[in-house]
């Protein structure tokens, strides 16, 4: 399991790296990258990606910002978004 989330955050870091790229080829200087975005570049299931995401968080390789106005998010929105039970917050940026 652990060699699995190793894995797994090695490729959503390849992934925010690709993107970043590609932002910067487009002129977009863009500092935080959306978590669907990087969902759909990294191919790693859904709970995996969450687990592997939520790991990088913790220990501060990457940081996450939340929507602020929690109460305008749809329900694909929730769905798309990493949410933390602890902090009660749906997150939807990466920074790394």
């Amino acid at each position: 399991m652990i060699e699995q989330i190793n894995t797994d955050r090695t490729t959503i870091l390849a992934a925010i790296t690709a993107i970043r790229a590609f932002l910067a080829s487009q002129d977009d200087t863009a500092q935080w990258i959306s978590i669907p975005a990087i969902r759909d570049e990294s191919y790693i299931p859904r709970d995996r990606f969450n687990t592997a995401l939520t790991s990088l968080f913790r220990d501060g390789t990457v940081h996450m910002i939340p929507e602020e106005n929690q109460k305008v998010l749809t329900r694909t929105d929730r769905y798309n978004a990493l949410y933390l039970p602890e902090t009660d917050t749906r997150y939807f940026y990466v920074q790394p």
